[in-house]
């Protein structure tokens, strides 16, 4: 049976690309989900206990923080359902707060702007806010390396007493001489 190597590596690449994107959405989540931990966290200190025993309803959330609190969908709430499926893989909650909103906004605001920086380096041949280099002075370090790698040093090899071997190059353009020593 034949199979074509393209279609294997397109499909590889897409199960590659799929994967990637599921794991910036669950990075995502981590993220709110933590800052979210952090603020209810702040509220049963106030409260003097744990919020979930309350339940989901009123007196459960900080409403001064709170975004938005739906009584439905709460994935600690009956085995969650499939909102614990959510809650386990996207973070998600019943009840957002101002911070786990703004965290997760954060999180997508520095994901796209580093994918557009790594587009604009890809495109531009240096990242953003930061000075080109001078197309003169790239040419004249790869003409200078071009060179160097064109002659090759000489070498003179010698043997010491104690049984270390000692390599010598001497470079014609300067005076100075570079010893390497490599144990036998």
């Amino acid at each position: 049976m034949y199979h074509d190597s393209g279609g294997n590596v397109a499909s590889l690449q897409i199960f590659l690309i799929v994967s990637t994107c599921l794991l910036y959405l669950v990075a995502a989540g981590l993220f709110s989900k933590g800052v979210w931990s952090f603020e209810i966290n702040a509220w049963n200190k106030i409260i003097g206990g744990d919020a979930a025993e309350v339940g989901s309803g009123p007196g459960s959330y900080d409403i001064r923080k709170s975004v938005w609190h739906v009584n439905c969908c709460n994935p600690e709430i009956g085995g969650g359902g499939g909102w614990g499926i959510f809650n386990a893989i996207l973070g998600w909650t019943n009840s957002a707060t101002i911070g786990s909103v703004l965290s997760y906004n954060l999180y997508w605001i520095v994901v796209i702007a580093m994918f557009g920086a790594m587009r604009y380096n890809e495109l531009h041949g240096h990242w953003p806010l930061m000075k080109a280099k001078k197309e003169q002075e790239s040419e004249q370090i790869e003409s200078k390396q071009d060179v160097e790698l064109v002659q090759p040093l000489p070498e003179k090899k010698s043997l010491t007493a104690t049984g270390v071997k000692e390599m010598r190059r001497e470079d014609s353009s300067s005076s100075d001489t570079r010893t390497i020593s490599i144990d036998s």
